[in-house]
């Protein structure tokens, strides 16, 4: 079992692109085990505290996910930090990857639209291609807002093809990257002109 949980991890960690293994060596100094990561490219194994925050970020979270029994419910909080926007879509197809193969629920706080966009991108995909519902029947979308000093949640208005009422999100939350995109785009605009 033990065996197969280090393959598996290892597994992930080449899928983020983030090591190409991991390894432990019991100290008998002190005692202890210290973690080993080959980071992808390097050739050599390094501590895990000489290597980058995300890896931190994302290790316990693979094991966790990949440890869970199937029905077990897994909270975590803005996963996203630490990550490169690229590892941020890779995590969420992880994430859809937990749900539908191993019965996962997972339910995340994040503030990452690559995360969101990528589920909702997955949620489109299997309709186009497969014509099926299954991963939009097991995905909701909440938005916390806070109105009069209070957080309200509610549920976005998601199709199963992975759109939803573009009025419906928090005010300064998807609306930021059109309004930066349009004035970048009227900049550029008039040095043509």
């Amino acid at each position: 079992e033990s065996l197969k949980i280090k393959d598996e991890f290892n597994a992930y960690l080449k899928f983020f692109e983030i090591a190409e293994e991991f390894n432990t060596q019991y100290s008998n100094s002190d005692h202890s085990i210290v973690g080993h990561v080959k980071p992808k490219g390097l050739g050599r194994f390094i501590r895990m505290k000489e290597l980058g925050v995300g890896f931190s970020q994302l290790a316990p979270i693979i094991l966790l996910c990949i440890t869970s029994e199937p029905g077990s419910t897994i909270l975590l909080e803005q996963p996203e930090l630490h990550l490169h926007p690229k590892v941020e879509q890779k995590f969420a197809d992880f994430i859809v990857e937990m749900i539908q193969d191993r019965q996962l629920q997972i339910i995340i706080e994040t503030h990452s639209d690559h995360i969101l966009n990528r589920v909702r991108r997955r949620i489109a995909q299997a309709k186009l291609e497969d014509n099926d519902d299954s991963l939009f029947d097991k995905c909701s979308i909440y938005f916390a807002e806070r109105i009069k000093g209070a957080t309200e949640f509610r549920k976005a208005k998601l199709t199963n093809s992975g759109t939803y009422d573009l009025t419906d999100f928090p005010k300064g939350f998807f609306d930021q990257g059109a309004e930066d995109a349009f004035f970048i785009l009227k900049a550029s605009l008039e040095d043509e002109n």
